[in-house]
């Protein structure tokens, strides 16, 4: 199970009265949003259009093969629904539900593939996501998010974490509903090949899809599991440079040989942030070893060990 999935339910949690409000003015913006696209003046499609408009299973554009995966999650929705209750914890209701969560990862995977075809310039960049831990960025990050904003947005209550789901599920109701009318959305316009030709009311929901799902994935992955801060992420950088420095130093000298760093010789786990030490005192004094800075601003693996290091240089 992904690091990212709601890990229990403890049932419904009550809103207060502002995240009521908050999640009616963001269903609002949704629903004109969907209004103009769906509905414009004159432009009513009819159904026999829409099927005219059905991709060729010859198509291998993105939005067609979009249409298609979109198409098998839609069913395998329905097969699921259709199970009695006394059978939701058989077999095929298992196989069908991880069939669903596979397939939501691979319809948002496709769904950000087009946002960032359609927005060259103006979608979000995730960069944010160099903060998470390894295990968290997956291919399947998309569709664990998904599911999760299902979750908080019927009100489950994320283990260990009840006051930060509470504040999370207005937002999560809106991405669920914001999902919903990207898909159809991008259903209704499955027969365009160039997505930057897509109408600009479908770019502008798109741009706000983006823009909500970057936050709510922050908030999300902020309550999970740990993130760098902006400062701890800096220290970390500076100290992989000090350690990439002092390892180059030490094969120039020749301190190390190259067939250590080949074999991934055990003995570097020890003499590597030793040399990155020396070299952080004696050569990079500018680096995240300066001593002359606030101790807020050392990395945290040398702060604790501040005084020696003083008394080493």
């Amino acid at each position: 199970m992904s690091r990212f999935a709601p890990r229990s339910t403890n049932g419904m949690a009550s809103s207060s009265s502002s995240s009521s409000t908050t999640t009616s003015s963001n269903a609002s913006e949704v629903a004109q949003l969907n209004s103009s696209i769906t509905s414009p003046p004159g432009c009513r499609f009819s159904f026999f259009k829409q099927l005219w408009r059905k991709p060729k299973k010859t198509d291998s554009h993105l939005l067609a093969n979009f249409y298609r995966e979109d198409t098998k999650l839609q069913q395998t929705v329905m097969r699921l629904l259709v199970i009695p209750a006394d059978q939701q914890s058989g077999e095929e209701a298992k196989s069908l539900s991880q069939r669903m969560r596979r397939l939501q990862g691979v319809v948002m995977n496709q769904i950000m593939e087009v946002v960032r075809e359609a927005l060259p310039e103006s979608y979000n960049r995730r960069d944010f996501r160099a903060k998470y831990t390894e295990e968290v960025v997956t291919d399947n990050i998309n569709g664990a998010l998904w599911h999760a904003a299902e979750c908080l947005s019927f009100g489950v209550e994320i283990a260990y974490h009840p006051s930060e789901s509470l504040e999370l599920q207005p937002l999560a109701a809106q991405m669920s509903s914001l999902i919903d009318s990207v898909r159809t959305t991008l259903r209704t316009h499955c027969h365009i090949k160039e997505l930057l030709q897509l109408p600009a009311n479908v770019r502008d929901m798109l741009q706000l899809f983006d823009t909500k799902w970057a936050e709510f994935e922050w908030n999300y992955a902020s309550m999970m599991c740990p993130v760098l801060s902006l400062h701890q992420y800096e220290h970390q950088q500076e100290t992989v440079v000090l350690m990439c420095e002092a390892a180059q130093r030490a094969l120039k000298k020749g301190w190390l040989s190259t067939e250590l760093f080949e074999f991934v010789d055990p003995v570097l786990m020890f003499a590597i942030p030793r040399l990155a030490i020396v070299t952080g005192l004696t050569h990079n004094v500018a680096g995240p070893l300066d001593l002359t800075r606030d101790a807020e601003d050392i990395p945290q693996c040398f702060r604790v060990f501040l005084k020696v290091l003083v008394k080493v240089k």
